[in-house]
């Protein structure tokens, strides 16, 4: 059993006003999200890898029989494997298996994730979905790529986020591996204004 989570469908960005972070802010954290780890040097072979671990994941915890339990098998990955635990550290780079590939992928596209989040019966109000910002013609580029599907944007959260948010993490690997295929695209825009400075920051931090 894989849960379901209700949202309502919406991708349109014309009103969405991103305010981008500067190159320090991406390496220290620009939000006030707990375990803050910039996933900027994320590239779309570690994207794939990311897909092929969650889905094989997520098919385990599937045969659950109930959202908690589904939830609890994912929490509970390398707690008796030490290889298991590198592996999705490495792999999910300390992201929500379930949302981890679709983090990842926004990252290798061009965007700046802040927080993540699976989901979590136990935990009302929360849903699948990923936090970041990314500058205009990336984001109407996004929108376009999600389409009409199952998905929404949000420009309504905290510290200027955009939250991507989904029906359930099978939706979330699923345009994680349509921002895939469609990474030349991504690759064709103009580097984001923050990348100038970015070498730099990481170096000093």
């Amino acid at each position: 059993m894989i849960p379901q989570y209700h949202i309502e469908p919406g991708v349109a960005v014309d009103n969405f006003d991103p305010v981008l972070p500067e190159a320090d802010d991406i390496v220290h954290g620009f939000a006030a999200v707990h375990d803050y780890g910039p996933l900027i040097t994320t590239t779309w072979p570690d994207v794939r890898l990311c897909i092929a671990f969650e889905e094989r994941w997520i098919a385990l915890a599937s045969r659950a029989q109930s959202p908690d339990e589904f939830d609890a098998l994912l929490d509970a990955i390398g707690e008796d494997d030490e290889d298991e635990q590198l592996d999705l550290a490495e792999t999910c780079a300390g992201v929500d298996v379930g949302v981890a590939s679709l983090a990842l992928a926004l990252s290798a596209a061009g965007a700046v994730t802040a927080s993540s989040c699976r989901g979590h019966p136990r935990l009302p109000g929360t849903v699948p979905g990923v936090a970041f910002v990314c500058e205009r013609s990336r984001l109407v580029l996004l929108a376009s790529v999600i389409g009409a599907g199952p998905y929404r944007l949000d420009d309504g959260a905290q510290d200027g986020l955009i939250w991507l948010v989904c029906p359930s993490v099978v939706e979330a690997i699923t345009l994680a591996k349509t921002l895939v295929d469609r990474s030349g695209d991504f690759e064709a825009l103009a580097p984001p204004p923050w990348r100038a400075g970015i070498d730099e920051a990481l170096a000093a931090s």
